[in-house]
């Protein structure tokens, strides 16, 4: 999976190189590249809710939360099934 966020914003940030036989290289220092790291993974949260959102039975149309044992109303990450899953993407 690609983050589209975190390839931008090493374009703009990345210093270009050249070198022996016009090969180019892009050079990021190391706070840069964990900034692309942290674009990347936010990036990666935000579609994974998305298309856990996108599947998830308990939402009918209206994206209103069917599950009796969480919370009822529009699906938020306030929901403690929600918060199952997104510290399931964070390991925790």
């Amino acid at each position: 999976m690609e983050s589209k966020k975190a390839r931008e914003f090493i374009e703009r940030k990345a210093l270009i190189l050249s070198g022996y036989n016009d090969d180019e290289w892009s050079v990021l220092d190391k706070k840069k590249a964990e900034e692309a790291v942290e674009i990347a993974e936010k990036e990666m949260m935000e579609k994974a809710i998305e298309a856990h959102r996108n599947k998830c039975d308990a939402l009918n149309d209206n994206k209103i939360c069917n599950r009796p044992m969480f919370k009822i109303g529009v699906c938020d990450d306030e929901c403690a099934y929600m918060q199952g899953f997104i510290n399931q993407l964070n390991n925790k």
